[in-house]
């Protein structure tokens, strides 16, 4: 009995020290993400690590991992169940060393796993150059044909998140409103400081203020919403606001020029001017960008445009007072709004165009009637003007209308005195 006792223990002593090790499993115990959303990537985060696994050519919803440091030198794969490329979040993970002796995965070494999809964001336009996401603003400093957006204030150790991928080449194109790419950046997790970068879509509502590409800065200033084009700033007795010279289109022999309907509102009057007629700058709105000049004591002048102007909190403060360098978009959330994206009834199918119309008609009638009147505009006293001598017509008959009726009353008074 003995010996048969220390037979059977030499045999699994012998196992236990001269058995070839085995390879931990570390499957199954990590989270996976889609990195983009094309779904070519899939990001694993494990612990402290992360490892990448990019789609194969084969097209066969095989994606590659290879080799990787930290998760115990296992070549990895991902079989997405559909065997497409088509964001299925059910997959099999493959481990090579979890195979046989020359590394090849077999069916033990599969385990089940489930693939997050890219996450979708949803910002707001503020204006053309501001989009909020979250509680983050992302600003393009440039008006251009090329619409690229950095977060402002991150301060994560990672690259900048970004928003960028819009599906318009033409920076002015308003189909380049609804939706985009963002790219966000963040550490691995809390006590671990490496990076990892996802791709996701991001969808925009208020599209209209897209449209924005004036902002104002105070009472006294207007300015571009990349705050780098163009400011405009008024002088102190009132009067347009014209361009102060400072930015990277002004032309300072020929000062373009904002007319606002009055000091914060939320639309004013544009006069392009420059000295060589040449369109105002790629990236805004094609009624902008494709102005015709014609030639005006020594300047190119466009038509008067109506533009819209964002930022209209900012009007309350006194001129001079404002920001007119800085990428925060500050207060500059004036949005234009309107019926359909605030008026939620089932019925605003047929409110929202009455309401629309009953606006319309209610900035006509004091754009272009009330107004007018309103106005205190002083006629030359010279007696060759064709007003001011509309005006002595018009006051030399109402004298004689006056005294005739004057001599009317006091006949009238004479005859009841009889």
């Amino acid at each position: 009995m003995l010996l048969a006792f220390v037979f059977f223990g030499s045999i699994l002593t012998s196992l236990f020290f001269f058995s070839p090790p085995v390879a931990a499993d570390n499957s199954g115990t990590g989270t996976f993400e889609y990195k983009d959303i094309h779904n070519e990537t899939i990001i694993e985060v494990r612990g402290g690590d992360t490892q990448e696994y990019h789609k194969s050519t084969g097209g066969n919803g095989v994606y590659n991992g290879g080799g990787a440091e930290g998760f115990d030198g296992c070549t990895a794969w991902i079989q997405t169940n559909s065997h497409k490329y088509d964001g299925d979040t059910h997959a099999k993970w493959w481990a090579g060393c979890l195979g046989g002796p020359d590394k090849t995965p077999t069916e033990p070494g599969k385990k089940s796993i489930t693939i997050k999809a890219a996450h979708n964001y949803t910002g707001d336009w503020i204006d053309h150059s501001h989009i909020k996401v979250g509680g983050t603003i992302y600003y393009d400093n440039h008006i251009d044909d090329t619409l690229d957006f950095k977060a402002t204030n991150q301060n994560n150790g990672c690259d900048t998140n970004v928003i960028n991928g819009f599906p318009e080449s033409d920076g002015g194109d308003i189909t380049n409103a609804p939706a985009a790419e963002i790219t966000i950046n963040k550490p691995v997790s809390a006590t671990n400081n490496n990076c990892v970068q996802t791709k996701h879509p991001v969808y925009f509502n208020n599209t209209q203020n897209f449209a924005i590409y004036f902002m104002w800065v105070d009472a006294g200033t207007i300015q571009t919403s990349d705050r780098t084009a163009m400011v405009y700033v008024q002088n102190g007795g009132g009067g347009p606001y014209l361009d102060n010279g400072s930015g990277r289109s002004s032309d300072s022999s020929c000062l373009s020029q904002i007319v606002p309907d009055s000091v914060g509102s939320r639309h004013g009057t544009l006069i392009l001017r420059n000295s060589d007629g040449n369109p105002f700058s790629s990236g805004f709105s094609p009624q902008i960008s494709g102005v015709d000049f014609h030639d005006h004591g020594g300047c190119k002048v466009s038509d008067p445009l109506r533009v819209n102007i964002g930022g209209n909190v900012n009007a309350s403060k006194p001129p001079g007072s404002g920001d007119a360098g800085g990428a925060d978009a500050g207060d500059a959330g004036g949005n234009i709004t309107d019926c359909d994206t605030e008026l939620t009834s089932p019925l605003s199918w047929i409110l929202c165009p009455l309401i629309d119309i009953g606006s319309n008609v209610s900035d006509f009638v004091f754009n272009d009637l009330a107004k007018p009147l309103l106005s205190d505009i002083p006629i030359s006293t010279k007696r060759d003007n064709g007003t001011y001598r509309a005006w002595q017509g018009f006051r030399f008959l109402a004298n004689i209308m006056l005294i005739g009726s004057m001599l009317a009353i006091v006949y009238a008074q004479a005859r009841g005195e009889k």
